[in-house]
């Protein structure tokens, strides 16, 4: 608001600026051109170049690239422009790549800053500064803050895969999403734990790194320890149970997926004696007595307290049953089950030395052939999308999730039958400010979006690609989080 406050301000000094050093015959240099555009407009452009090579060029004249590039940082598009260093759409390997990246960023804006594309030439790059044509450069490039102006980049990858990142000016957006193909041979989605444990937590880049993973986004939400909040489910194993009736995403190995909503059963079962005991959850905290699984997923070891009665399950037998001590080690070839409280009677009929298998079932909201096929499962909240329609069930979610501008990620289907793994950055007004649920809605459903469901947003919301994340998380920094989809490559 301040720099559009300051537009006519800047412009008017930059005629000047440049009529005056026409008027000199002189070519302004890089010294001159930097010290009046920090003075109008008031901003600290944090300039990706060397100390040399800025010492090197105070006296020099500065170019029509080099001068549209500190522009595009002054209208802080910077970080826009350095997601296009390596695009390829401006091919000058003498230039730095910060120029040649705002070099790319303005190639696609339309309608162009520039009707005559001559000056893109590396050769002419190289000639003096034409002061009529740079006054002309740096005042369509300042009115890119008009209401709505709308910048756009599509990468095809490969043919399975697409990358889109969308800025838009005034009201400041970034959005950022891959159209993937899941029945591609090339490549896989899968759901990488941090850490390979429920209670851990792991940057996105660290995970997409240690897979060798060329995409990833954040997942679903969890707790501060790391622990799932609802349903994930990892290569046929059910970690963490659905919760809260809220909205799942599910696919199976042939790449054919599902958007719903389900509950579930889980139970244990005397291979002996047939008697059968329900299970309240799978790896988390107890909520009051309850009755809870844990395998090597959740960690090394459980905190009980002392309060329950745990038995120990190796190879498929029952190795011990005893009451809990403070802290239960979980073997690597089986499980425990605690009946925290009153729940620990239910576990005084099995006997050492019992076999003792565990029964875990989806139940869908609505049945499909697919939801018993299905090998990869996470949960997030609110389904935004369904069959085409958008939604009005909040789904116990608080009112500023709902109602507040976030950062915001989502897992959605086009109608052709692509998914889409998207990114909106949020809580920066310089970069993008986010959008309510509502907002989302209406985005995703012009996009054309079939089904589409919000996953953890916040500070969790990142998006990484090919070596380097393509959003500016809203913590500044880049949060641990639970879980990622990531795509690997067959």
């Amino acid at each position: 608001m301040k720099l559009l406050k300051r537009l006519p301000l800047i412009i008017a000094l930059l005629i000047i600026l440049i009529s005056e050093s026409s008027s000199q015959s002189k070519p302004i240099t890089w010294h001159q051109f930097t010290k009046d555009l920090l003075a109008v407009s008031n901003l600290h452009l944090n300039l990706p170049l060397t100390k040399s090579a800025l010492k090197d060029a105070k006296n020099s004249p500065i170019s029509k690239a080099e001068a549209l590039y500190l522009v595009i940082e002054a209208l802080g598009l910077g970080f826009e422009a350095g997601l296009l260093q390596d695009a390829n759409l401006i091919n000058d390997k003498e230039l730095p790549k910060p120029i040649i990246g705002a070099l790319n960023l303005v190639s696609l804006i339309n309608p162009p800053l520039v009707e005559n594309k001559r000056w893109m030439n590396p050769k002419v790059l190289r000639g003096k500064l034409d002061t009529i044509e740079a006054k002309a450069l740096i005042e369509r490039a300042l009115s890119l803050k008009t209401k709505g102006g709308r910048i756009r980049f599509s990468k095809r990858v490969n043919k399975d895969l697409e990358l889109h990142w969308e800025r838009t000016l005034n009201p400041n957006l970034y959005v950022c999403y891959a159209k993937f193909n899941p029945k591609s041979k090339s490549l896989r989605l899968e759901i990488e734990l941090a850490g390979n444990q429920v209670q851990n937590r792991e940057k996105l880049s660290d995970i997409c790194k240690r897979k060798n993973a060329i995409l990833g986004i954040n997942g679903g939400f969890f707790k501060i320890d790391g622990e799932p909040v609802g349903a994930l489910m990892i290569d046929g194993v059910l970690i963490s149970e659905p919760t809260l009736q809220r909205g799942c995403f599910g696919w199976n190995e042939r790449g054919k997926f599902i958007f719903g909503k389900t509950e579930w059963e889980g139970a244990l079962e005397s291979q002996e004696s047939r008697l059968v005991i329900k299970i309240d959850g799978l790896n988390r905290k107890p909520v009051g007595d309850e009755l809870i699984l844990y395998t090597s997923f959740y960690g090394d070891y459980v905190d009980t307290k002392g309060n329950g009665t745990v038995v120990t399950v190796r190879k498929g037998g029952i190795s011990s049953l005893r009451e809990s001590s403070e802290r239960e080690p979980i073997p690597n070839d089986g499980f425990i089950v605690i009946g925290y409280g009153e729940k620990g009677r239910y576990l005084s009929n099995l006997v050492i030395g019992e076999r003792l298998a565990v029964k875990a079932f989806l139940i869908p909201e609505k049945a499909s052939p697919i939801w018993r096929e299905v090998r990869f499962l996470i949960q997030g909240g609110p389904t935004l999308i369904y069959d085409g329609k958008i939604t009005n069930y909040d789904e116990n979610f608080n009112e500023s999730l709902l109602n507040k501008k976030h950062p915001r990620t989502i897992i959605g289907e086009t109608d052709d039958g692509n998914l889409i793994l998207m990114v909106i950055d949020g809580r920066n007004p310089n970069h993008s400010e986010g959008l309510t649920i509502e907002e989302l809605k209406m985005l995703l459903k012009n996009m054309g979006l079939k089904n589409a469901l919000n996953l953890d947003g916040g500070g969790s919301s990142t998006f990484y690609f090919n070596g380097r994340l393509y959003n500016i998380p809203s913590d500044g920094k880049e949060r641990e989080i639970s879980y990622a989809l990531i795509l690997l490559k067959d």
